[in-house]
């Protein structure tokens, strides 16, 4: 019984860590995204 309830905290935990890593890696991608279109509208000004 308590090697389960180990394994389903260490599941959840995992599981929690896994959401917010990958929320981040999204928004970060989406600024990273939004910083190079600006870039190309910039050089599109420029010429």
């Amino acid at each position: 019984m308590k090697f389960w309830l180990i394994f389903v905290l260490i599941a959840i935990t995992n599981l929690l860590i896994a959401m917010l890593s990958f929320r981040w890696g999204y928004t970060e991608g989406k600024l990273e995204m939004i910083e190079a279109t600006l870039e190309r509208l910039k050089e599109r000004e420029y010429q």
